[in-house]
């Protein structure tokens, strides 16, 4: 018997860490490849923000290059914000 499914409208800390592992692994080199020069150094840290949404979401930013763009700018924007440049 297979363990029950979990929604996928759950966070994704919630499921499987390889599940994560392996969106994340998906995730960072688009983030990296949409970043300038000088904030390469964040693809990281705006990949584990996007992992903290739900897979659908996640999913949903992996097969959509424009919504993934638009969503790695809001990123870059709080990260900026949080650091005061």
């Amino acid at each position: 018997m297979q363990p029950p499914m979990m929604p996928p409208q759950q966070p994704l800390q919630q499921q499987s860490s390889t599940e994560k592992e392996e969106l994340g692994e998906q995730l960072y080199p688009k983030i990296e490849d949409l970043l300038n020069e000088e904030d390469r150094g964040e693809a990281a840290k705006i990949t584990g923000m996007i992992l903290e949404t739900t897979r659908e979401e996640i999913i949903e930013l992996i097969n959509d290059p424009e919504k993934l763009k638009i969503r790695v700018g809001e990123a870059l924007q709080l990260l900026t914000k949080g650091t005061g440049n």
